[in-house]
């Protein structure tokens, strides 16, 4: 909602010359909105500005530059990139050929790569955000940074779960475990949390409230 773009917008004057990763969260993969107009419009004007790199997706970048089902990637990207971002990927998901477009004022860059339409897609916006600034705060370059990003969110996608739950699948979380990252598990018990170590899948418990994943490096 509205003042909760005002409070990312007060926050973001604390970072600096950080390089803002801008991920719109406007219209979920099943094709939900998920923003107020008076989000929205707030988002539009306070943040976009203070984005090194916007991420939408095709419908968000739709609602972003107020543009049809006709209009292409590349022109999306382009009249997003008029509203104040120093860049925007429109990623491909919802595209025929799965390949995202970076767009900046210098040109554009196509990123193909593998596709996995009957893969686990819920959550993949954000590990690509999220994989995203990661690449640019070790300082890679945003056209580098954008490719790994990409090769890791598809990545995410493919080694998904299918097998549980409902509505889109969740991806990754399978492929973690199995390539040996620990998982902690909090449950509650009379009010009580305890984190609970597993190596395997299959000794999640299934009234988990969350799975925090340690990479091998911390302790795993």
């Amino acid at each position: 909602d509205e003042p909760t773009i005002a409070a990312v917008d007060e926050a973001l004057e604390l970072v600096g010359d950080a390089s803002v990763v801008v991920d719109p969260v406007m219209v979920s993969g099943s094709g939900a909105t998920l923003l107020d107009p008076n989000a929205k419009a707030a988002l539009i004007e306070r943040i976009l500005p203070r984005a090194a790199v916007a991420t939408p997706n095709l419908l968000e970048a739709r609602e972003l530059a107020g543009l049809g089902e006709a209009a292409t990637p590349q022109q999306l990207g382009e009249a997003i990139l008029a509203l104040g971002p120093a860049a925007v990927i429109v990623t491909g998901g919802h595209t025929d050929d799965g390949a995202d477009v970076l767009v900046e004022d210098s040109g554009s860059l196509r990123i193909d790569g593998p596709r996995y339409p009957d893969g686990a897609s819920h959550g993949s916006g954000c590990t690509h955000s999220s994989a995203l600034a990661a690449f640019l705060a070790r300082g890679a370059d945003l056209d580098d940074a954008a490719r790994w990003a990409r090769e890791i969110a598809a990545d995410a996608v493919g080694h998904g779960l299918r097998e549980i739950g409902a509505g889109r699948l969740v991806e990754e979380f399978r492929r973690q475990l199995d390539q040996g990252m620990w998982a902690a598990v909090p449950t509650s018990e009379s009010g009580h949390r305890e984190a609970v170590m597993v190596r395997d899948f299959s000794e999640v418990p299934r009234d988990a409230e969350r799975v925090v994943f340690y990479p091998p490096a911390a302790g795993g």
